[in-house]
């Protein structure tokens, strides 16, 4: 079967990338620009003309009110009138002043549904305005994301040419590579992940072929206290680290809390520490090598707060939240792609696992 070769998610979306995003926001804000114009138009020149119409019909409604309450009344004492064309005319006016009544009823009805729909309409306008804005912001918070992404993704290429240029050198070397590269994702946490003051892991583990064990080669701890060793070892397919290993495929996690996730990646009971289940809760984990059939490692981002990332088909907190975490995942794979090279030239298990250097 033909392995599957890892292709970089945004090779082709550099300049271009930026550029679309940037046009659709600016069609989005001219949009946005011009619908609020054409309201506060609509507004400035209806609004006075509804008012004057509005009170000239009530100042039309009390005047036939009293014609018609009065014509009743009159009738009503025409009818016992001892002349006879007084007496003659009194239903004719009985009824002229019903009739006034109630087509002064019926304006009242007319006229106030067209208030009505006015006020629904720029409701309606006013909503439009709001869908508008917050697809302005989602705009905005992509064009930041690729700008992120972009910027971390040139830095971890700066270090795989440093890695292509000195693969000779020491062992210090290396380390400093991955270390490298795990402080880059870092800095740029909570731009391309959310993530902000929550309990964070971003840690590069390598197969071991002595022990077979995937160890810990460099991390980063969101607690500077933690990142200081030892480190966990996982075999392959305990916790989440060595089941995307055993997978050879992402392992994304939303909620790793869920009843039905929780006991498929859960570690092993005598690897269990008291707080993994307050600072595990979402996760992604990547297989490295230079296709999935082979891999050497993993990559880890953690954190302790649910959704951070979540699977394509996860529609929790509308679509937009979705699509930011659909291009999380895909961002994480590029940095496995960057860091999967660095582990080709450099040797996935020449680092030293970052318990004996007192720190990830």
């Amino acid at each position: 079967m033909a392995s599957r070769k890892r292709v970089p998610f945004f090779t082709d979306r550099g300049n271009g990338g930026r550029q679309v995003a940037a046009l659709t926001k600016v069609e989005l804000s001219m949009n946005l620009t011009s619908k609020k114009r054409h309201i506060s138009t609509a507004q400035s020149y209806m609004t006075p003309i509804f008012k004057r119409v509005s009170s000239g019909l009530k100042i039309l409604r009390i005047f036939f009110n009293g014609i018609g309450v009065a014509a009743i009344a009159l009738g009503q004492a025409w009818q016992v009138s001892e002349i006879d064309w007084q007496v003659a005319a009194s239903s004719y006016i009985f009824w002229s002043g019903l009739l006034l009544i109630i087509a002064s009823a019926i304006s009242l009805l007319f006229t106030e549904r067209d208030d009505v729909t006015l006020i629904v309409a720029l409701a309606d306008a006013e909503t439009d305005i709001s869908d508008l804005k917050s697809r302005v912001d989602y705009i905005e918070t992509r064009e930041k994301f690729f700008r992120s992404s972009q910027s971390a993704n040139r830095i971890l290429s700066e270090l795989l040419d440093q890695a292509i240029l000195h693969s000779k050198d020491s062992e210090e070397f290396r380390t400093q590579i991955f270390d490298s590269a795990v402080e880059c994702i870092s800095q740029y946490r909570d731009e391309l992940f959310g993530i902000g003051s929550e309990y964070c892991n971003i840690s590069i583990y390598g197969l071991n072929q002595g022990t077979g064990l995937l160890d810990c080669i460099s991390c980063f701890r969101s607690v500077p206290s933690d990142a200081i060793g030892p480190h966990r070892s996982w075999g392959i397919g305990e916790g989440h680290v060595g089941k995307a290993y055993q997978l050879k495929r992402e392992l994304i996690c939303g909620d790793a809390l869920q009843p039905d996730i929780r006991p498929w990646i859960s570690a092993p009971p005598e690897k269990v520490e008291t707080d993994d289940e307050e600072r595990y809760v979402s996760l992604a984990a990547v297989p490295l090598g230079l296709n999935f059939d082979e891999p050497f490692g993993v990559l880890i981002i953690t954190s302790s707060i649910a959704l951070r990332f979540g699977n394509s088909d996860d529609n929790r907190n509308g679509d937009n939240a979705a699509e930011v975490r659909r291009l999380r995942t895909a961002v994480v794979q590029d940095f496995a792609t960057q860091i999967s090279q660095m582990m080709a030239i450099l040797g996935p298990n020449q680092a030293e696992p970052a318990e004996e250097r007192e720190h990830e």
